[in-house]
Parts: C-alpha cells; sequence; structure tokens
C-alpha cells in the first residue's frame, strides 16, 4: 500500500482516477474526432442524433467520434457513422473545422477535441441508435430550433443544408476546402 496522495499546490491535471477509461476526460492533448452533416432527398431533412455520454449528454448533435491511431479521417467517418447509427453516407466535402474545450468547475480542461465535420449524402439504411448514442432521426432543418443543441450546431446545420441543396442542384461552386 502506498502513501497517501496530498496536493500542495493547484495542478492543472487532475488527480488519480479521474481520467476515463477512453482517455477522453481530462485528456493530456486534443482528441481528433470526425463528424456527419448527413442529409437525406433534397437536403430539407438532416440526420440528428442525442449523445448519451459526456461532454454533451442529452443534447442533439450530428453523429461523429474519434479517429483512432492509424485511421484516416475518412475511414474513421464511415466507421463511427456506422457504429453510432447503421448508416452508409458519401462525403461530399469538408464542412468545418473546430475546436471543443469544456472546462471543469476548477478551470480544469476537462474535455478537448479537434473536430473535423462532413457534409454527407445518405446511401443506405434507416437510423438507428447504436454506441454512445440514445436516439437517431430524420429531422426537417426548418424544425430544429424546437431539439436541445448549441447554437453552433443549429447555425451550422442550416449552412450545410444550403451548401447541400447547392451541390444537389448542380450550382454548387468549388468547396472552400479541399
Amino acid at each position: 500500500m502506498g502513501r497517501p496522495r496530498f496536493a500542495t499546490r493547484l495542478s492543472l491535471k487532475p488527480t488519480t482516477g479521474e481520467t476515463s477509461p477512453l482517455g477522453r476526460k481530462y485528456p493530456s492533448r486534443p482528441i481528433v474526432g470526425v463528424g456527419a452533416f448527413i442529409f437525406r432527398g433534397s437536403g430539407e431533412e438532416v440526420l440528428v442524433v442525442r449523445r448519451g455520454t459526456p461532454p454533451g449528454a442529452g443534447a442533439w448533435s450530428v453523429p461523429g467520434g474519434a479517429v483512432e491511431i492509424g485511421e484516416h479521417l475518412e475511414d474513421a467517418l464511415h466507421r463511427e457513422i456506422g457504429e453510432e447509427t447503421g448508416l452508409r453516407i458519401k462525403i461530399l466535402e469538408t464542412a468545418a473545422v473546430l475546436d471543443r474545450i469544456h472546462p471543469d468547475a476548477f478551470g480544469r480542461v476537462q474535455y478537448h477535441c479537434v473536430l473535423i465535420d462532413y457534409l454527407c449524402a445518405h446511401v443506405s439504411g434507416k437510423p438507428a441508435a447504436h454506441s454512445d448514442i440514445v436516439d437517431a432521426r430524420w429531422a426537417k432543418v426548418r424544425d430544429l430550433e424546437a431539439l436541445e443543441m448549441t447554437e453552433w450546431t443549429l447555425e451550422h446545420l442550416r449552412k450545410a443544408s444550403e451548401r447541400f441543396r447547392e451541390i444537389k442542384s448542380g450550382a454548387a461552386a468549388p468547396p472552400a476546402i479541399g
């Protein structure tokens, strides 16, 4: 049995036991993740998922998850979408690159993710909740405000819907990020 641990100064690192089994809570470096704005039909409907685990537990978002070591971004996206929703998708272009930093009550970084979101088209499958999501459904873009989601997610889903409709109509300019 070892000596008890006592903090002698405020540390920005967590104490033993605060790191999750996945290493996402109190990470030593940012986690790289991918997400998908998945539209079907003419772009009036988008897939939304309700997260079952922190950060964002209970909120509506887009499906996606962490990139594994040695995995290419687009391969990670296809894997995550399959695992979480059972859908097959076609990646159209990169939609957004962002970071999410969530401090705890003491100001320590509890979660830090760098996310690459892609604009995607639904290819096949019916949405079903698997993995760390508790619900998956098609939602009308015009009805998204009724769902509990961040303002960023709502704004970017609307922008992605406009871009998807441009691509579907053939009026789209080349993607800003290749």
